[in-house]
């Protein structure tokens, strides 16, 4: 799936340049929240990893905070 590959491209890359105390937040596809929480989660980088759902109750972003 070539968004799940973008977003291991990004977890890698947030990783890096995320400083401590500060969070990023992606968009993901509504079938995608476990996969990516996995993904960035593996990166080792986050200390909290939360997947947010949209007004309709589907998967929609994925916010990571760097600890």
């Amino acid at each position: 799936n070539k968004g799940l590959l973008e977003i291991e491209r990004w977890a890698i890359v947030a990783g890096r340049v995320t400083r401590q105390g500060a969070f990023v937040m992606f968009e993901i596809g509504s079938d995608q929240g476990q996969k990516a929480r996995e993904i960035f989660s593996n990166t080792e980088n986050f200390e909290r990893i939360e997947v947010v759902k949209d007004l309709s109750g589907r998967d929609r972003f994925i916010r990571c905070y760097k600890g």
